[in-house]
């Protein structure tokens, strides 16, 4: 039986056999039927932030957090940074940084 084992480890079959076919067999069948899933690492980080363009007439600034959670859908969403800019329309509105969970989707 270790004969055996040894020669698979050091594939020492000769071409054309029914092990050597065998074996290339079980090589494609791997890859081919094996998910994908085993071979990404896939680390989902705690918190990402979003970035949220809305007009500034359209927010009040007081209310701004819970007017970002309304919009985002996030009850736990948290204002990171707020930016006041002009769009290409010459109106003024508020780049909004927002903090959310990955895991509240």
């Amino acid at each position: 039986m270790f004969g055996g084992i040894k020669k698979i480890i050091l594939w020492n079959y000769e071409r054309g056999t029914w092990p050597y076919d065998l074996l290339c067999l079980l090589i494609i069948a791997f890859i081919f039927l094996t998910p994908n899933e085993w071979f990404r690492k896939q680390e989902r980080p705690a918190t990402k932030s979003i970035t949220v363009i809305v007009k500034a007439s359209d927010v009040d600034q007081s209310q701004l957090e819970a007017g970002i959670r309304e919009i985002t859908g996030q009850s736990e969403a948290k204002v990171l940074s707020v930016k006041r800019r002009e769009d290409r329309f010459g109106q003024e509105v508020l780049e909004v940084e927002v903090e959310h969970r990955s895991d509240l989707r």
